[in-house]
């Protein structure tokens, strides 16, 4: 079996969805598909320092990274659909992630032409929230481009159930199967503390640390949660709000002039993107994790801060409904309400926001791993290549 994947870009400023897919490809691999990665060397405004244009071997699998220029976005590469029409008949199955990327639709079009069993994967893209958002160019997109394509699809991944079922929601006429993301556990589950995060952040000492991990973007719902920790802050005044992750859309001013309104600027700090250690240290830190979210696919946040033991507050946008049926997560409508209800409460029960953590870590542990997701893939590419036979 050989399997290609294709995605408009890998470089971690893009977040979970680039890092599933490779953590997936990864997995496969070690199961003996011999896999292909074909993507860009785009990451923000940095390209990353990889090598282009050739194939680069990665562990368990192989990866090719076609140029881009400089801040350009992932509108379309030529030479990547090039490189895919020469070499397509190659490969038994190719593997699309992410939607409302030309290159994507674009290499999609080719195996539908071709007749190529081909899978889409849309990373929470089809989510109701997120198909409103700028729904002035999504919404003809969709209807041209996307549904087409999705319908002749060999079959449609979702990575929640919530997605499952707007999948059926939409009329999309491609048979969706269940792989959920996942994480290596033992990454997280291993001793660590958080000297490494205090000793660079040395104005977080003493406080009660509540972590963000994510893109600054409007979709967080960060407009909602700030005025909540402000509430909540009153009763908690030495809690703290560390808000991590990138800012491609230039939000960061507006979520400054959020905290500036509730009073509470001096209460949150931006340390940028975290990864490794620094990262790793930050979770052990952290006294609780929150995604107040509008929409997402299955954030890999929530799956590491999870797998860490940490308390995770999210909301109902992170279609993750099976944590508040493990009872292994607080999970909320984006509401100031709601959020500083939680909150508030979390707080206030240290011991018992310590034991959901604790079941969250096992919840992660028993169901939701890279392992389990490649034998998930697996099974559900061998299903779709005898259907074609």
């Amino acid at each position: 079996m050989k399997i290609l994947m294709t995605i408009p870009a890998v470089g971690p400023v893009y977040g979970g969805t680039s890092k599933a897919v490779l953590e997936l490809s990864q997995a496969l691999g070690q199961r003996g598909i011999e896999l292909d990665v074909v993507t860009t060397n785009l990451n923000g405004d940095r390209p990353l320092d990889v090598p282009t244009d050739t194939w680069v071997t990665a562990e368990n699998y192989r990866i090719r990274y076609f140029t881009n220029a400089r801040g350009a976005k992932y509108v379309m590469n030529g030479g990547l659909i090039g490189w895919l029409r020469e070499n397509l008949d190659a490969y038994d199955l190719i593997h699309h992630n992410t939607l409302f990327a030309p290159m994507i639709s674009a290499a999609a079009w080719i195996c539908r032409k071709r007749g190529k069993p081909y899978v889409m994967t849309p990373h929470g893209m089809l989510d109701t929230w997120a198909l409103k958002y700028k729904a002035w160019k999504k919404t003809p997109y969709f209807r041209v481009i996307e549904k087409p394509l999705l319908d002749r699809a060999s079959g449609i991944q979702t990575i929640t159930s919530t997605e499952t079922a707007q999948v059926g929601k939409l009329g999309i006429r491609a048979t969706p199967f269940l792989v959920p993301n996942g994480v290596h556990t033992e990454a997280y589950t291993g001793p660590a503390t958080g000297d490494l995060f205090l000793e660079t952040f040395p104005e977080m000492k003493g406080k009660r640390i509540i972590l963000f991990l994510s893109r600054i973007d409007p979709k967080k719902g960060l407009d909602r949660f700030i005025p909540a920790f402000a509430k909540v802050r009153k009763d908690h005044p030495d809690a703290a709000f560390v808000i991590a992750g990138p800012d491609l859309v230039n939000y960061k001013p507006t979520v400054e002039g959020f905290l500036a309104e509730h009073g509470c600027a001096d209460a949150a700090m931006f340390p940028g993107m975290l990864g490794g250690d620094l990262k790793r240290s930050a979770l052990a830190a952290a006294e609780l994790y929150v995604l107040p979210s509008y929409s997402e696919g299955m954030s890999m946040s929530v799956l590491e801060a999870m797998a860490c033991g940490l308390p995770c507050l999210f909301t109902t946008g992170c279609g993750f409904p099976e944590a508040a049926a493990a009872d292994a997560a607080r999970i909320v409508e984006p509401e100031i309400d709601a959020f500083a209800r939680a909150l508030g409460d979390l707080l206030a029960h240290p011991g018992a926001a310590r034991v959901m953590g604790d079941r969250a870590r096992t919840f992660i542990e028993d169901q939701y791993t890279w392992r389990r997701a490649a034998e998930k893939m697996h099974a559900a590419y061998g299903t779709m290549l005898a259907a074609k036979r």
